[in-house]
């Protein structure tokens, strides 16, 4: 009769550890797919956050007067080290790209082209200029 009690208690054991285990991979999941939706929350805030500094700077020298220029800054990843993203202006929208997300905003009509790091920002007999 030992030898049984002993091989339920065995058993009971084996139960618990399972369930446990099984609880406990169903939370890992859980935290996981929060992670990964925050990721891309902070993705698609760091791409409108450059997105709108360069509408404000293309609007700044839009609406002065003629030979304004100014120097500014995107930075090369979006996070400082991982997230890469493109920019372009194309139809008088500003369109920041990562391999996941998109951001579009409208500007006015701009003469050149915009890139990462420094860029020169002017306006000229009426157009704006940029690089």
């Amino acid at each position: 009769m030992d030898s049984r009690i002993k091989g339920q208690a065995s058993m009971e054991v084996v139960l618990l550890v399972g369930f446990l285990f099984a609880v406990f991979v169903v939370f890992i999941a859980f935290v996981n797919g929060q992670l990964t939706d925050k990721r891309a929350e902070i993705e698609l805030q760091l791409l409108e956050d450059v997105s709108k500094k360069v509408q404000g700077e293309i609007n700044i020298a839009y609406n002065v007067k003629d030979g304004y220029s100014r120097n500014f800054s995107l930075p090369l990843t979006l996070d400082g080290s991982t997230i890469d993203y493109s920019i372009q202006i194309w139809q008088n929208n500003f369109i920041a790209n990562t391999s996941t997300h998109q951001y579009n905003l409208a500007i006015p009509t701009i003469t050149g082209s915009i890139k990462k790091g420094v860029n020169v920002i002017r306006k000229s007999n009426g157009t704006v200029f940029i690089n």
